[in-house]
Formats: structure tokens, sequence, C-alpha cells
């Protein structure tokens, strides 16, 4: 699940042994290109159901407000199953996405009844889009940037902004939320409003359940913290929040954007910044004492090509290993900072592998990643063709 994207800036699975991870390169394919027409073009969400890709474009599609859209990993056809239409559905979808029985879940950053962004669903079968709660701001949030996760006929989810009608000198909304709508009818309720002192502002990267409560990051500063974003525990129940680390810039990490994973064990992230180096980290968090540990630091620089920099989406296979993607990777090429890589860690050796540099025209900034049956689905922001110089995006494929 995110992740700095053009709109806004990842897979539960049990531990056992750490693989051997691949020495070398692996071959990517590219399933889909985007045009930036009716198709949409900067992908962002993208979840596997049933032998089909079902992900968001943020931007372009039939009115220009972005697209939910399928993509066969079997051919690479793409189909467009709704496009967004601004204040009557929403614009800009975007975040993580959630399957139940035929419909998938997602939020859009803005549009709606009161253009501060709505949680929408979409029948697979029919195609048909329905906004199930428009945020109003202040005190029910504003502006979900990172989807929302299904479980027991309940979504669960953060809005970036309001809650409140401060934020201690930040945001005038508000220091962002953690809600929850009820996937029938549509009802909302808000479980956590951030205060932007000790528990942080600006949760991005959504939610993931595990012992019973919700667990997330926030980006903004924590004031009495260390200022560079937080992870934090919500019991959806009680609402209860539990501040768990404050980051602290280098070397462990500063500004947690594309939340959190888990093992079965620990949970495990990743920050834009800091770490040894500046240059973003991968790290773990004990989901019950909040002891941090980085698992790897990235190293960014030019001298250091194929390291990559600023990282963005991570997962976990069902062996324990971690996936993930960077914005770039030290390289001349998209602007003279490279254009991304897909990347393999051994949380135990904290040794990493490179498994795919793009170069522009098979993507350019790697974002969501999703892990089925031995092979990593993803998406990039640019890259391929159209949309200038940046690309409209792409789907692509790699077996690691």
């Amino acid at each position: 699940m995110r992740t700095t994207s053009l709109v806004a800036i990842a897979t539960l699975a049990s531990a056992s042994a750490i693989p051997k991870l691949p020495a070398h390169a692996q071959t990517l394919t590219t399933l889909y290109v985007f045009t930036g027409g009716a198709d949409g073009c900067a992908p962002d969400g993208l979840i596997y159901e049933a032998g089909t890709l079902y992900g968001t474009a943020a931007l372009c599609g039939a009115t220009s407000r972005g697209t939910v859209f399928a993509v066969d990993p079997a051919t690479g056809a793409e189909t467009v199953i709704a496009s967004f239409h601004s204040k009557t559905d929403g614009m800009n979808p975007n975040g993580e996405l959630s399957y139940h029985d035929g419909e998938i879940y997602g939020t859009a950053s803005s549009g709606g009844a009161h253009f501060k962004g709505l949680v929408f669903k979409v029948n697979i079968h029919v195609r048909h889009l329905k906004p199930l709660y428009s945020f109003q701001g202040h005190s029910d949030g504003e502006h979900p940037l990172d989807g929302v996760i299904y479980r027991a006929g309940t979504l669960y989810g953060l809005t970036t902004y309001g809650g409140h009608a401060g934020c201690f000198g930040n945001h005038a909304g508000g220091c962002g939320t953690v809600f929850k709508v009820d996937a029938k009818t549509g009802a909302e309720s808000v479980l956590y409003r951030f205060t932007g002192r000790a528990d942080g502002s600006a949760p991005f990267g959504g939610v993931v359940y595990a012992h019973g409560n919700l667990y997330g990051t926030t980006a903004g500063r924590a004031t009495g913290g260390t200022g560079h974003g937080t992870v934090f525990a919500v019991d959806p129940a009680t609402g209860a929040e539990t501040n768990l680390y404050n980051f602290g810039g280098q070397p462990d990490g500063d500004t947690p954007l594309a939340g959190l994973t888990y093992d079965g064990r620990a949970l495990y992230g990743t920050t834009l910044y800091g770490g040894a180096k500046g240059n973003g980290a991968v790290f773990k968090v004990n989901s019950g004492t909040g002891a941090e540990s980085v698992r790897y630091s990235f190293k960014g620089s030019y001298k250091n090509r194929g390291d990559g920099a600023a990282p963005r989406a991570l997962l976990v296979d069902q062996s324990g290993t971690l996936y993930g993607t960077t914005s770039t990777d030290g390289g001349s090429g998209c602007g003279g900072s490279g254009c991304g890589i897909v990347f393999a860690l051994d949380p135990a050796t904290r040794s990493e592998t490179v498994l795919h540099r793009f170069t522009g025209p098979d993507g350019n900034v790697p974002t969501a990643l999703v892990y089925e049956g031995g092979t990593i689905y993803g998406v990039t922001e640019g890259g391929g063709r159209g949309c200038g110089s940046f690309g409209c995006g792409t789907v692509f494929m790699l077996t690691p």
C-alpha cells in the first residue's frame, strides 16, 4: 500500500525462514502503457483479485479526473471500469484499494459533495461507481489520500487533513484523522483526530490491521517529539491512540509516506528521507513495544548508482523477503536523478538487491506493488509515451 505521488505523497503474510535473495536483476514485462486519454494516467493504487489487476489512475480519463481500471496480466488488455466526474462522484482517485464480494473500495482525494474528497465503491460486474461518503472538512476529515482497507463490513482509512478547527499552527482545517465507514450504508465516524502535538500530523500511507489495532504513520511533525513523523496504533473499538515511535531524521528515518506492511511478527515501512545518508530508509517497528531499527539506509548518490533513493512502496512475501520501490536511483535519466528501481531486501542480513532499474520508456517513479503467486505486479506514475517528458504511467510484472 503508498507513497510522493502526483496527487499525494503493502501485503499481509506470515513469515518463515529468510531465503537467499536473487543475485542479479530480473526481467520486467510492461503489461500496459497509459496514453493519457480515456484510459487515465498517473496510476497509483493496485490490487490483484481473481486473475485480474485493478487499479486507479489519478489523472486523465474521459473527464480528466481519473479512472478505475482493470488489466489482464495474461494479455495486458486494459479496461476502464469507472470514470470520475468531480463534484458528483469525486476526482483524483488514489491509494490502497480493497475488494470484497464483487466490489472495489477506495478513496478520491478531492471532489465529492463538499469538494473535500470521498470514499467510493465500484461494482466490477456492472461497472457502476457509487460514492459512499463525501467528507465535509474540519471535524469529519478532509482529503483522503491513501485508500481504505475492508474488514468485516467496515472500511478504515485516513484523511491527511481535517479533524479539528486548527492544527497547532500547521493546517487550519486540522491535522488529519483515522476514520471508519460502513461499507453498505456509507455512515462515517471519526476514530481519532490528530492534534499536531506528540501524536504527529498529516497521516499518510493508509492503515494495516494486526493484533486488534490499526497501525499507520504520520509524515508531519510531532511537537514535543522529534518532528520527523511517527508510527501510531489506534484501537478501532475505542479510538484510543498510542504513539509507538517518533522519527529523528538521521539515522533512523524521516517522513514515512508509503504506509506499513506486517509480516506476522513486526511492522515494516519506508521513510522518504533520513537514514544514515539522508536518502531514505527501510525500518522495522515492534507493534507492541514500539522499538525501531533501520534495516537498510539508501546511499542515493551518483557514485553509488543502483542503490536507490526516496523509497516508496513496500510489501513482504510469504517467505519474509521485503520488496519495494524507490523514486530515483542516482542515475542520469528521467530528469537527471534516475527513474527509480524495484528492490528486494533481506531484513535479517540487511542486504539489498536491485531487481529492476527503470529507464523511462518502461516506467518512471514506481509506486504501488502487489505480490501474487511468486510474481510482483506494480505501477509507475510516469514513463511510457504521451503526457510530456514524464510519461503517462505503466503497469508491469516482474518475477523475482
